[in-house]
């Protein structure tokens, strides 16, 4: 196994402390409860625009936009303090260069998608999302889950899709996600890394899935069986940046549950390594 280490999450660690250090600079904060597109419940009382953070802790309302639809804010967003926001319809991330999900629950009553080559939604420790129907990475953007706890496809069986689609990219990094499908389309990408782990019906896996080392959670589609994963990864997916053949699954990827989850074989722990060396050393003595 190679180290667990690898650029994309760093680069995506560095890109947020970037944000939040530029923030510091030109900041708002959401002051009365409602609308965020309202620009009177802001302390500033404008929106935040290009180069400025919003601060939400506060509930609020995501305003009731359809995917064709835009936010009027174009700054950065943090949303966090426990706080409760709402979606009447979707939540979309056109204009925005970030939208950061700290501690808050996010309920949306039709989809999330990033939506616009710009839209950048990171979801970290401590944020829950209800979606009643899909949460995807579309229009060029990208979706980072970094940890929470998110349901997808709450009020409609069967309809709630987690994945990537339209040149976006999902970097699944952490956070447990229950969903109906796990899907990618042709152009779309997904990153699996850390503890993300996953629950779902079905798979439609057509674009990049890459996993990497530091990997420990799991992914469990409940329709599959016998050698199911095997023929979703080998040849398809890369592993560290290389393709998985039938070697590299062997070696690396465990099955379990009767063929339904999917994991990477556990490292052995340094503890486990000093024990074997340490009766190696003994025998040798002997």
């Amino acid at each position: 196994m190679k180290p667990k280490y690898h650029p994309l999450k760093s680069l995506t660690l560095l890109s947020a402390a970037s944000v939040m250090a530029a923030a510091s600079i030109h900041a708002a904060t959401l002051t009365t409860s409602g609308n965020i597109n309202d620009e009177s419940n802001w302390d500033t009382g404008t929106l935040p625009a290009t180069g400025e953070t919003g601060y939400v802790n506060i509930d609020a309302s995501w305003p009731s936009t359809s995917a064709a639809g835009t936010l009027a804010i174009t700054g950065d967003l943090v949303f966090g303090g426990g706080s409760t926001l709402t979606a009447a319809i979707d939540v979309v991330g056109f204009n925005p260069n970030s939208v950061t999900f700290n501690d808050v629950t996010v309920t949306v009553n039709d989809d999330i998608f990033t939506g616009g080559t710009t839209g950048n939604f990171i979801f970290n420790a401590g944020s829950v999302t209800n979606v009643n129907d899909d949460f995807e990475a579309n229009g060029g953007g990208t979706i980072t889950v970094n940890g929470g706890t998110h349901t997808v496809g709450i009020n409609s069986p069967n309809t709630g899709y987690f994945g990537a689609q339209n040149n976006s990219t999902l970097n699944f990094f952490g956070g447990t996600v229950s969903a109906d499908h796990f899907r990618s389309t042709a152009s779309g990408t997904i990153n699996i890394s850390s503890s993300a782990t996953l629950t779902v019906d079905t798979l439609s896996l057509e674009g990049a899935l890459n996993f990497f080392s530091d990997w420990t959670g799991s992914l469990t589609a409940t329709t599959l069986s016998s050698t199911d994963w095997e023929n979703n990864i080998i040849n398809t997916a890369t592993l560290d940046g290389t393709t998985v053949t039938e070697g590299i699954f062997a070696e690396n990827f465990l099955v379990t549950a009767d063929g339904t989850t999917l994991s990477l074989i556990p490292e052995p722990s340094a503890a486990l390594l000093g024990a074997l060396g340490l009766l190696g050393l003994l025998r040798r003595r002997r």
